[in-house]
C-alpha cells in the first residue's frame, strides 16, 4: 500500500518512523476496499486505540498524492476536527515528501479548515457544521466517529446522506464511515455495517487452528478476581477446542487472521467489524482489567464505555422486566374495540411516516390506568389527501358513546386540518399534541 512506502510517522507519535500496515493486519482489506471501484462505501466498526483515524489520514494522503480530487474529512466535533488538521493532517504532509511538494503554502489556501494539495481542496467539517457538505463536491468524503454526532448535521439531515450527494458526480466517489459503536439498536454506524457485506475479523485458535471471531464473551479470567489478578490472569477461550490462549499469541493470530463474509457479498458497501481484543496496543490482560472495573463499579454509563470503546462491541440497555406469567394475570377481561367501563377519557396516538399513519387509540381511568382499544396501520402516501381522510374517519368514532379528547402525533407535516382539507408544510419531525378533537 501506498501507506506502508511513503508515509512517516512524525516524532511524538506512538511508533514514529515508517508506517507499517503489518501492525494493523485488519486493516489490509480495509484499504483495499477503499480504491476498489466495486464498492462505493466504506464501514468501519472497531474499538478504539486501532488504527481507526491513521487509516483515514492514510486514505487523504493517498488519494491526494497517487490521484488528487477533492477531499472531505467530517468529525464529531470542531475541537477534534481542529486538532485532526492541526496536530495531525499537518505533520503527515510534513513528513512526506510527495505531499509537502505539493502543499499550497499561501495563507488562504493552507488553513486549518481547507489545504490545498496538488491543486485539489482538503476540506475539514463537524457535526453542526452543514455549509461544508452543501457547498462542495468531494471524490472522497471521510466521516470519523460517527455515532458521537447528533442525528443529522446542521439540521441538514444524516451526515452520510449527505456525503453520498456530494460524491454522486465523481464516477469513482467513494464515502468511508468509521466508528466505535454504541447502544445496540440505535447506533448508526452498526445500522450502515448491516447495510453492507458484513465481514467480521477471525482467528486461528493456536491449538486448533479453527478460525473464531473473539468477543468479550470469550475472555476468561478467575471468578471474582481483583481487577489486577483479572488483568494478570486473562486468557481468550478457543470456542472450537476450548484451549486457554495466552495474549502472546495474539500478534501471530493477527497476523494470520482473515476476514468473513456474513452479509451481502454483492454489496456496494463494503462493511468491517473487528473486535477491540485485536488492538496491538490494549493487551487482553488490561481489557479484563478495565471491564471488570466497569461491570462492578453499577455505574451502567461505565461499562457502555468499555464495551463500545475497549471492546468495539454494541451495549444492550437492560431493564428489571417482569416475567411472562405476570403480565398475563394483568389481562383485563375486555375485547378489542370494547370500552372498558371503567375507562373515562380516550386519547389517540399517531406516528406519521412516509407511506402510512400508524395509530393506537387507548382509553384511560383512575391512577394513569389505560387499555388499548385499536391500533394498526392505515396505508398511503402521507402528502395526499385519501390516506388523512382515513385518519379524519378513525378520529371521529366513539367508543362507548365517547369520542377521542387528545390527539398526540410525531409528523413530519404538522398539518391545520378542517373536516374537508387537511393542508401540511414540511418540517422537521416533532410531538404535537392537541386537543381539538377529533382531527391533528
Amino acid at each position: 500500500m501506498w501507506a506502508d512506502a511513503n508515509r512517516i510517522l512524525p516524532p511524538g507519535s506512538a511508533e514514529p518512523g515508517p508506517w507499517r500496515t503489518s501492525r494493523t493486519p485488519y486493516l489490509i482489506p480495509m484499504f483495499a476496499a477503499a480504491v476498489d471501484p466495486r464498492y462505493r462505501r466504506i464501514v468501519g466498526v472497531l474499538g478504539s486505540q486501532m488504527g481507526k483515524t491513521e487509516f483515514l489520514l492514510n486514505l487523504i494522503g493517498h488519494r491526494l498524492d497517487d490521484d488528487p480530487a477533492p477531499v472531505i474529512f467530517i468529525g464529531a466535533s470542531q475541537r477534534q476536527v481542529e486538532s485532526i488538521s492541526t496536530s495531525r493532517v499537518s505533520k503527515m504532509i510534513r513528513s512526506t515528501p510527495s505531499l509537502d511538494e505539493k502543499l499550497d503554502r499561501r495563507k488562504t489556501a493552507n488553513k486549518v479548515t481547507e489545504k490545498f494539495i496538488a491543486g485539489q481542496r482538503l476540506g475539514f467539517a463537524w457535526a453542526g457544521s452543514a455549509i461544508e457538505l452543501s457547498s462542495h463536491a468531494a471524490a472522497l468524503v471521510l466521516i470519523d466517529e460517527r455515532d458521537r454526532m447528533e442525528g443529522d448535521v446542521g439540521g441538514e439531515g444524516d451526515p452520510v446522506a449527505l456525503a453520498e450527494a456530494r460524491t454522486a458526480t465523481y464516477p469513482d466517489g467513494k464515502i468511508v464511515v468509521t466508528s466505535t459503536p454504541t447502544l445496540e439498536g440505535a447506533s448508526p454506524i452498526w445500522s450502515l455495517y448491516e447495510q453492507g457485506t458484513m465481514f467480521r475479523w477471525s482467528w486461528p485458535c493456536p491449538e486448533c487452528e479453527t478460525f473464531f471471531i473473539p468477543t468479550l464473551d470469550l475472555l476468561k479470567w478467575p471468578e471474582k478476581a481483583s481487577p489486577a489478578r483479572a488483568k494478570r490472569e486473562a486468557r481468550l477461550a478457543c470456542p472450537h477446542c476450548g484451549a486457554l490462549i495466552a495474549d502472546q499469541h495474539r500478534a501471530r493470530m493477527n497476523a494470520a487472521g482473515r476476514f468473513e463474509l456474513t452479509g451481502d457479498a454483492d454489496s456496494d458497501c463494503a462493511s468491517f467489524q473487528v473486535s477491540g481484543l485485536c488492538s496491538p496496543w490494549r493487551s487482553w490482560g488490561e481489557a479484563a482489567k478495565l471491564w471488570v472495573e466497569a461491570a462492578r463499579s453499577g455505574e451502567p454509563g461505565r461499562a457502555q464505555a468499555v464495551l463500545n470503546t475497549v471492546f468495539g462491541e454494541l451495549f444492550r440497555l437492560k431493564g428489571e422486566a417482569p416475567e411472562v406469567s405476570a403480565v398475563g394475570a394483568l389481562r383485563g377481561a375486555y375485547r378489542a374495540d370494547e370500552l372498558p367501563a371503567d375507562a373515562v377519557v380516550i386519547t389517540a396516538g399517531c406516528d406519521v411516516q412516509g407511506d402510512r399513519i400508524v395509530y393506537a387509540v387507548r382509553g384511560w381511568g383512575d391512577r394513569s390506568t389505560s387499555w388499548l382499544i385499536r391500533h394498526g396501520e392505515l396505508w398511503g402516501d402521507t402528502e395526499q389527501t385519501p390516506v388523512w381522510t382515513d385518519l379524519a374517519a378513525l378520529l371521529a368514532m366513539e367508543w362507548g358513546g365517547k369520542r377521542i379528547r387528545l390527539t398526540v402525533a410525531s409528523v413530519p407535516m404538522p398539518c391545520t386540518c378542517s373536516r374537508g382539507s387537511i393542508r401540511g408544510a414540511r418540517t422537521r419531525p416533532r410531538a404535537t399534541p392537541t386537543n381539538r378533537s377529533p382531527f391533528i
